[in-house]
Formats: structure tokens, sequence, C-alpha cells
């Protein structure tokens, strides 16, 4: 019984090894090209990252990679940002990395704090509210 199994397998083998041999190369190509496009998008979102951390101010797109939302979003809420923030950060909250979003909402949450503590320095109370 096995060794007829074996048989078989063997000439399936043989019939199917002419299209796999000709299909390979294409899947190989297109392999090959996946992986170049995914290191050429994450190169670019690196070199985004390092100009924000660079200071420069550019702006991002909601569809761009999580960690370049996060980026900008904590650009944004060291410079005041706060109503820009909000959007990215909804948009990285659509991607569903949680530990991602928790540290763009605490860095929003910090900032609305730093805000608030200004105004009460300044005796604008009112101003410090939510």
């Amino acid at each position: 019984m096995i060794r007829r199994l074996a048989t078989t397998l063997a000439a399936a083998l043989a019939r199917a090894r002419s299209p796999l041999l000709a299909v390979l190369p294409v899947v190989l190509l297109g392999g090959a090209l996946a992986a170049g496009i995914s290191a050429w998008r994450m190169e670019r979102a690196n070199a985004g990252i390092a100009a924000i951390e660079a200071g420069r101010d550019l702006p991002v797109a909601v569809d761009a990679p999580a960690p370049l939302l996060l980026a900008r979003i904590l650009q944004l809420a060291r410079r005041g940002g706060t109503e820009e923030a909000e959007s990215l950060i909804d948009a990285l909250a659509i991607e569903g990395e949680p530990a991602l979003v928790a540290r763009a909402r605490y860095a929003l949450a910090n900032a609305r704090l730093r805000r608030a503590f200004t105004h009460i320095e300044r005796s604008e109370l009112d101003l410090a509210g939510p």
C-alpha cells in the first residue's frame, strides 16, 4: 500500500515538474519585488522619522506607517498642536497597534496638562479647564 502511494506520488510529481519549473521563477520574482517595495517603504518611513526628530515640520498623511504617525504625534504634542495630533491618533488607532496608540495618547494628555499648568501659572483659570 505504501509502495503504491509512493509510486503514485512520484508519477504526479513527474507530471507537475514542468509547470512548477515554469511558474517558480515568476513566483520568486514577485516575492523579490514585494520585498523590495517593502524595504523602500520602510526606508522612506525611517527618513521621515529622522527628519521629524531633527525638528523639521514634516506633514504626515493619515495612511502613513504607524511609527511615522507616532513620531509626528509626539512632535505635535511637544509643540502644542493638540487638535492635529488628535486626528492622527484616530488614524493610528485604526491600524490597531495598542502600544503605539497608548504612547500617543499619553503624549497628548501630557501636552494638555502642560498647557493647563501654563494657564494656571498665568492665573488664566478659565482657559486651564478642558
